[in-house]
C-alpha cells in the first residue's frame, strides 16, 4: 500500500534535511567556537547537543519523506527540544550579559579611540555624539530584537508540531504493524 505524501510533509522534511546540513556545518566550526566560549563545560554539551539534534534532523527529514511513523515522531521530539534550548539559551544569554556588557564597552572605548585618532577636532564632538547615540539606541532595541527572534523561533517548532499532529498529517505515515 502506497501513501501518497502531501506538500506539507514534503517540504518540511526538505526543510529538516537543509536545517540539519546547515547545523553540521556549524558544528564543524566547533574549534573556533569552543575556544572563543572559553572551554566551559556548557559549551561543550551544548556542541554535543547540537550535533545530534542535527544528525537527527537530517535522519528525521529523510524518513519523514519515506512517510515512516517513528520519522514524524523524532521530527516532534527535535520540536521539543528546540524549544526547551531556547527558553534555556534564553537564561543562559541572560546570566552571560554581563560578560557580553563587558565586551560592548570595550567594544565602545576601542571605537571613540577610533574616532579621536581619524577624526579632525571640529567633527569629533559630533562623532562621539553619534556613537552615544548609536549605543543608546543598540541598548533600546537589541533586547527587543532578541526576544522577537527567539519568539519566531519558538512559534515556528510549535506550529510544526501541529502540523504533525493533525489527523490527517498523522495518517500518510506508515506504521511498522501496518506494512
Amino acid at each position: 500500500m502506497n501513501k501518497k505524501r502531501s506538500v506539507g510533509v514534503t517540504v518540511l522534511g526538505w526543510l529538516f534535511i537543509i536545517g540539519g546540513i546547515l547545523g553540521l556545518c556549524l558544528q564543524a566550526n566547533f574549534k573556533f567556537y569552543f575556544a572563543e566560549a572559553g572551554r566551559n563545560l556548557f559549551s561543550f554539551i551544548r556542541y554535543f547537543l547540537g550535533l545530534i539534534i542535527s544528525l537527527a534532523s537530517v535522519a528525521g527529514g529523510i524518513f519523514v519523506l519515506k512517510l515512516k511513523a517513528w520519522a514524524r515522531q523524532l521530527v516532534i521530539v527535535i520540536c521539543l527540544l528546540n524549544i526547551v534550548s531556547l527558553v534555556i539559551g534564553t537564561f543562559v544569554f541572560k546570566a552571560d550579559s554581563a560578560k557580553i556588557k563587558m565586551r560592548e564597552e570595550a567594544l565602545f572605548k576601542q571605537q571613540e579611540q577610533l574616532i579621536l585618532q581619524q577624526y579632525k577636532p571640529e567633527y569629533q564632538k559630533k562623532a562621539l555624539q553619534q556613537l552615544e547615540t548609536s549605543r543608546e539606541a543598540n541598548k533600546r532595541l537589541l533586547p527587543i530584537f532578541f526576544m522577537v527572534v527567539i519568539g519566531i523561533a519558538i512559534a515556528w517548532n510549535l506550529l510544526i508540531i501541529y502540523f504533525f499532529m493533525r489527523p490527517q498529517v498523522e495518517g500518510q505515515f506508515v506504521r511498522p504493524d501496518i506494512q
